[in-house]
């Protein structure tokens, strides 16, 4: 937090490139604990941002989670199973 006075760009690059990382799928438990235990509990995330005046940090990781999430829902649509895509002609009314 001392850090964060006098180098706050810095430290939240730094910070929200770690999160980044490690909240990519898939995520071993070790990754989450670790992340778990020395970012997120941190009051880091209540600072405002200096890349974003007006918001603070925490908003930013959640925009990384929003980013996360679509892509694991993009492989998802993508493992489809043919078998279960098959439709009855009744239904094609």
């Amino acid at each position: 937090m001392i850090v964060m006075e006098s180098q706050a760009q810095a430290v939240e690059d730094f910070v929200l490139e770690a999160a980044r990382e490690t909240l990519k799928a898939p995520i071993t438990p070790e990754q989450w604990m670790w992340f778990r235990d020395n970012l997120l509990s941190t009051y880091l995330w209540f600072e405002r941002s200096s890349a974003k005046p007006g918001s603070y940090i925490y908003e930013r990781l959640l925009e990384i989670a929003a980013e996360n999430l679509k892509i694991q829902a993009v492989a998802a649509d993508l493992m489809r199973f043919p078998r279960l895509e098959v439709v009855s002609p009744a239904l094609c009314v």
